[in-house]
């Protein structure tokens, strides 16, 4: 009987590890139409500008050689842009297996 059990465990593990893995690359693999399914079309046009935008605060803000006051209005105006960005998108709606938490009933303990 141990002997059973000491082979079967590293079998299961093996196989736990092996369908792990086949399932995160299968998700790695549909993740970009995962997106485009839970996200509205204005979503695609308005993500990568948002992204420059924190690409070059971020940019800004680690160079030791641009003066404060030379990066901080390019900073302040690339942050509107980013919120006036954010402001166009509708949220998304995300589809869940599961009803929301604030959905449930409240538990009252004694």
């Amino acid at each position: 009987m141990r002997k059973t059990r000491a082979v079967l465990a590293p079998i299961m593990v093996l196989l736990a590890v092996g369908i792990s893995r086949a399932a995160a690359g299968d998700w790695h693999g549909d993740f970009p139409d995962a997106v485009r399914r839970h996200h509205d079309p204005a979503w695609h046009a308005v993500h990568p500008l948002i992204y420059e935008r924190q690409k070059r605060i971020a940019f800004l803000e680690a160079d030791p050689d641009e003066v404060d006051a030379f990066r901080a209005p390019l900073i302040a105006r690339a942050r509107a842009e980013i919120r006036r960005f954010d402001a166009s998108l509708p949220p998304p709606e995300w589809p869940w297996a599961v009803p929301c938490c604030y959905s449930r009933l409240p538990i009252h303990l004694r």
